[in-house]
């Protein structure tokens, strides 16, 4: 893609966020809350299963993190998704994190979900492997599992959720396929929308992360927009 489709690319993104700027932003917070509910029930396991058999607290904590991820912030992030998808003929997505747990369809969707948070936790094993083997590696597993978790979740798993979101009966491994075949060729094109955003990535750093949440549901409409201009020339 050239600055062009790029510039157009955002100038959809802008379009779709302004229409419905604060319902989005409220609804990527409790997204966030959700996640680190997470984080605040591993830091309690590892404290109450701390001092068993090593590797117990860190297999605990993986299977946290996976049920957190499939029922919950998948889940949510799939309704999301299929919420910035109708802001393109809307102009209110009221409820729309929501929309996964309509009785007729949730299971459908974390089916959808489950390979792809079977995915992530697997990702996050590296971070429990010293507590699985009992070493420490001086950081290096946790850096080698930013890498790959940054890679595979941010350029090739990227669409898994708008993909679900536009038809629930999509199935797990086909979902990641479909947005592994998008994302090849495209990564360095990803990148560059995302670097084209730099003002508000800096404002996000200098913010303590706080900025995120005007950044984050922003560049999900982007995401949303490029997913579909790939899709059509797919």
């Amino acid at each position: 893609m050239d600055q062009g489709v790029i510039n157009e690319i955002k100038g959809q993104a802008d379009i779709r966020f302004a229409k419905a700027k604060w319902t989005l932003i409220v609804y990527y917070a409790v997204i966030s809350l959700a996640s680190m509910a997470a984080t605040g029930l591993n830091i309690i396991i590892g404290r109450v299963f701390g001092n068993m058999i090593p590797g117990v607290s860190g297999l605990i904590k993986l299977s946290v993190h996976f049920l957190v991820m499939a029922f919950l912030v998948t889940p949510m992030m799939v309704g999301l998704k299929k919420g910035i998808k109708d802001l393109k003929n809307e102009d209110k997505i009221d409820g729309c994190i929501f929309y996964a747990f309509d009785s007729e369809r949730y299971m459908k969707i974390v089916r959808g979900t489950i390979f792809y948070s079977a995915i992530c936790a697997s990702l996050f094993l590296l971070n429990y492997i010293d507590e699985l083997v009992d070493i420490r590696v001086f950081g290096v597993i946790h850096t080698l599992s930013a890498f790959a978790v940054l890679y595979v979740m941010a350029f090739m798993l990227t669409f898994v959720e708008n993909i679900i979101a536009d038809d629930i009966e999509t199935s797990p491994v086909e979902a990641c396929s479909k947005s592994i075949k998008l994302m090849t060729g495209h990564q360095k094109d990803l990148l560059d929308l995302l670097l084209s955003y730099i003002r508000c990535i800096i404002i996000t750093i200098f913010t303590c992360g706080l900025g995120m949440f005007y950044f984050a549901p922003l560049f999900n409409c982007a995401t949303a927009c490029m997913y579909e201009r790939l899709k059509e020339n797919a």
